[in-house]
């Protein structure tokens, strides 16, 4: 929990914005016996990351298959 508290803290210092709100995140995944934590991690974890990649200058894997 831990761990996902700081790296969520580092994703938004980044990205600029509240998210992801850890806060959120870990309260209605307690609430949702780990449910939400899934859905978030299907639907709103992917388009995080990528835009951090773009952000960070790295090709996206469609591309070139690799950020180095």
């Amino acid at each position: 929990m831990i761990w996902f508290m700081q790296i969520a803290g580092e994703m938004s210092a980044y990205l600029g914005r509240d998210e992801p709100n850890w806060l959120k995140i870990m309260g209605l995944s307690m609430v949702t016996c780990g449910l939400y934590g899934l859905y978030w991690q299907i639907t709103a974890l992917g388009p995080l990351v990528q835009e951090m990649q773009q952000r960070a200058g790295c090709p996206t894997r469609r591309t070139t298959g690799s950020c180095t």
